[in-house]
């Protein structure tokens, strides 16, 4: 049984779904700061540095939005209440199928096993 069928069974996100998440939704928060608070004054100036590293933590969180086909989040910045933020992420997430293709895969496979006459014959 591969992985992402185990996964997708259990309701388990890959590694880097869940990576991407928390990531994400650490931003939000961090956007949504007071932004007197000295975590958002550094964010701010390496979000304006004119030198962007491919590394750093500010790009990473650009490509991983970008990626999520959110990526105009992060120029708006508009992120709205924690859990609406999370939703969304969570959503953008399955769309992208990196974190529950073992879900689906699992799901559409069972349906053809029923189609061709019953899970028995799938080794169910």
């Amino acid at each position: 049984m591969s992985d992402a069928v185990v996964r997708g069974e259990l309701g388990w996100w890959t590694m880097r779904a869940q990576r991407d998440l928390k990531r994400v939704v650490y931003w939000a928060r961090l956007v949504r700061m007071d932004d007197t608070r000295l975590v958002k004054i550094v964010y701010r100036q390496r979000r304006e540095q004119k030198i962007q590293r491919y590394n750093d933590w500010c790009s990473q969180v650009r490509r991983t939005l970008i990626s999520l086909k959110l990526g105009h989040v992060w120029e708006s910045e508009l992120v709205g209440r924690e859990q609406d933020w999370k939703s969304l992420v969570k959503a953008s997430l399955r769309a992208r199928g990196s974190g529950l293709e073992g879900q689906v895969t699992f799901i559409q496979n069972i349906e053809v096993c029923i189609r061709e006459g019953g899970v028995s014959r799938c080794g169910g």
